[in-house]
């Protein structure tokens, strides 16, 4: 989920998502768990960038981490 903190396009947004992920093949049903929380700013249609922290679980240990992302959309349909 996307919430942008104004409507322009040079604008601060936040970034949360949770991902759970299942073995359906056998053995433990449980696989991992990704929740991520990040604040960016997007400084065009096209650019963006994005600080946030990455919690994941799996099945024998939990991991964090601190992301940074540069987004770059790039359009390929002709005019």
């Amino acid at each position: 989920m996307t919430t942008l903190l104004n409507s322009s396009i040079k604008t601060f947004f936040f970034v949360t998502y949770n991902e759970i992920f299942l073995n359906i093949y056998g053995g433990e049903t449980f696989d991992q768990n990704r929740l991520y929380f990040a604040l960016g700013y997007q400084f065009s249609s096209i650019g963006q960038v994005q600080v946030g922290y990455l919690f994941q679980m799996l099945q024998r240990e939990t991991l964090g981490r601190l992301q940074f992302a540069f987004v770059y959309n790039l359009d390929f349909r002709k005019n």
